[in-house]
């Protein structure tokens, strides 16, 4: 069998489950602050903000502590189990929001919570099945960078439909959306079942231990962990989060929001993965996650100062702002392939699943903090222009460390 065949079914799963992905994600933040505003009163801007983010701050963390579970699940029952179990999950996500013009505010903050448990046992069983099959064909970097591209397709899909939706039938497109969802996440749970092959060996030749010592002494954990947060401040504290909140700032249309927060920077993920999953299998992990660090602090340093002059002097330049957060966006896929593939090469295939659940769990925590470190800005007004400051740090720190500690993991071919 040839890797294209024996990975075909998890590419295409993971376009299934990138529509509902794409459904929800400009509409979802927006959605939740109304709901809150709603039921309990007060300012959409500051107050139903504030609970956005406080919810965004948990479903990560729901993600987090889905990923060890993930992990030890995988390497113990089998990829297939986990994958079906987070598929599964969806389908409850999409139901409970559903039901929420229905039941209210609670069944939101639970819909989206398990939300983030169904993108955690999902993204962490891909990854895991994407490094046991392509690891033989030395594909490493372009099956996780694929899976991760392809996801985004389904993302950048489902963006367009909801955009689409949203002008044709404006009334309770919020509901038809869940539905959608619902239907998808059974789709892809019965494809998941009935398509995607169990890679977990059985050979006994492939078994090694794996400790928490051992994670804790790795050398790269540092600089990865450096990496994935720096990915992490652009996709949860900058592209999430906060660039919501700018674009009325930037004269931008609450109505061409989706354009800005979910095509721009879906667009730039999906066509720079692709790039970075070759790079990383050619030229070395190490090259991969740092032309990826470079790139993000140059765009980011280009769009702290384009944003603050636009702001200034009341400017209007979409197209400039397109750009910028597509470029921004999409040079982060660097570091993520890099990320992904040098946990695939450091351990064997019978503890994949443990390892890449702590390394998923160790980096949800950068997620899981964003929001909070966001939310002084808005009680104590501070520019949201700083959170592009910390977008830099993050790149820079992590440019260092790979520079410096990261030691290169591309196993040589035989």
């Amino acid at each position: 069998m040839t890797y294209y065949r024996e990975i075909a079914s998890s590419f295409y799963c993971n376009i299934i489950f990138g529509l509902p992905m794409g459904l929800m994600l400009a509409m979802i933040s927006p959605y939740l602050a109304s709901l809150f505003v709603s039921s309990f009163g007060g300012n959409i801007n500051y107050d139903g903000w504030i609970f956005v983010f406080l919810i965004t701050g948990f479903h990560v963390l729901m993600k987090g502590v889905a990923s060890p579970a993930t992990g030890y699940l995988a390497d113990l029952k089998g990829r297939k189990l986990t994958l079906v179990l987070g598929c599964s999950l969806s389908i409850l996500a999409a139901f409970c929001f559903f039901l929420t013009n229905f039941a209210g505010i609670a069944l939101a903050i639970a819909g989206f919570l398990v939300f983030g448990l169904h993108r955690g046992f999902m993204m962490t069983s891909f990854n895991i099945l994407a490094g046991d099959i392509a690891e033989k064909y030395h594909k490493v970097g372009q099956a996780e960078s694929y899976c991760d591209a392809l996801y985004i397709v389904g993302i950048l899909i489902g963006g367009v439909i909801s955009l689409v939706l949203k002008n044709i039938i404006p009334i309770m497109v919020e509901t038809i959306i869940f539905l959608i969802s619902f239907v998808l996440g059974i789709v892809g749970t019965l494809i998941a079942h009935f398509k995607i092959p169990e890679t977990l060996p059985t050979d006994e030749s492939y078994k090694a231990d794996v400790s928490y010592k051992d994670l804790i002494l790795q050398r790269n954990l540092i600089p990865t962990l450096g990496f994935a947060y720096s990915v992490e401040s652009i996709e949860t504290g900058f592209i999430a989060t906060t660039l919501p909140l700018m674009l009325p700032l930037l004269l931008i249309p609450a109505d061409s929001e989706d354009i800005f927060v979910t095509i721009a920077s879906i667009l730039g993920l999906m066509l720079f993965f692709i790039v970075a999953g070759y790079i990383s299998d050619k030229k070395g992990r190490k090259v991969s996650a740092l032309i990826g660090s470079f790139l993000v602090t140059i765009f980011a340093f280009m769009m702290l100062f384009t944003f603050g002059t636009l702001m200034t002097f009341a400017i209007s330049a979409p197209l400039a702002i397109f750009l910028l957060v597509f470029a921004t966006a999409g040079s982060s896929s660097f570091m993520r392939s890099s990320v992904e593939s040098v946990w695939t090469d450091l351990t064997p295939k019978n503890k994949r699943g443990f390892t890449y659940g702590i390394f998923r769990f160790l980096n949800e925590i950068g997620s899981f903090a964003t929001p909070f470190i966001i939310i002084p800005f808005l009680i104590f007004g501070v520019p949201l222009l700083f959170v592009l400051i910390i977008v830099i740090v993050f790149a820079i720190t992590a440019f260092v460390l790979g520079l410096t500690i990261f030691k290169e993991t591309l196993p040589p071919l035989e």
